[in-house]
């Protein structure tokens, strides 16, 4: 829904504005797509970082996980690890970017269309962790009582859900911003 309403805001923003009006604001907005070749690199490794993290069960069961030593178990539930196929679709498309941008050096119509893609993605998989009842899992034996456990994933759900807010607001401006200048490379 909000990413709906999201859409929504921007599509009446420019409605309201008008057609003739649009094109000379968005000389204002700088809508440039900012990265060089060196970026894209240094941004291919960070994907890569985090497609392994998110995808190799020992290291996500390491950092995600309470308890000391052998002793330690993981957290996180079934219905957010269920949502790892979608961020890696969101990741894949990121990391084309980067690659497209690679290649050519600069911002291309096919690189800032990706871009925009991939920003819609990571947005949708924000507004899908947000519908999740529940991302923690915390266990009885983690030296917590069964209140504190609760207390504790609520507190975590409630604060997920604010970065997730936040983080899919962002994006969807993101990828907003990549059409419009997608519109003004095709008006030049």
């Amino acid at each position: 829904g909000i990413f709906f309403i999201d859409v929504g805001i921007v599509a009446v923003a420019l409605t309201l504005l008008g057609r003739d009006r649009v094109p000379s604001l968005l000389h204002r907005l700088r809508l440039e797509m900012p990265g060089t070749r060196r970026d894209a690199a240094l941004s291919l490794v960070l994907l890569a970082l985090v497609a392994l993290l998110v995808n190799l069960p020992s290291f996500r069961d390491a950092l995600f996980a309470l308890g000391t030593g052998a002793e330690r178990r993981p957290i996180l539930s079934p219905e957010v690890l269920a949502l790892v196929p979608f961020l890696d679709v969101a990741l894949a498309l990121f990391a084309l970017r980067n690659v497209l941008l690679l290649v050519s050096g600069g911002e291309r119509v096919g690189s800032l269309a990706v871009d925009a893609a991939a920003s819609f993605a990571a947005a949708g998989v924000a507004v899908l962790v947000m519908t999740r009842t529940e991302l923690v899992r915390i266990p009885t034996d983690a030296g917590l009582t069964e209140a504190q456990a609760r207390t504790f994933a609520d507190l975590l759900l409630r604060v997920g859900f604010v970065v997730c807010l936040v983080g899919a607001v962002l994006l969807v401006a993101r990828g907003v911003r990549r059409l419009l200048r997608i519109r003004e490379l095709w008006a030049a």
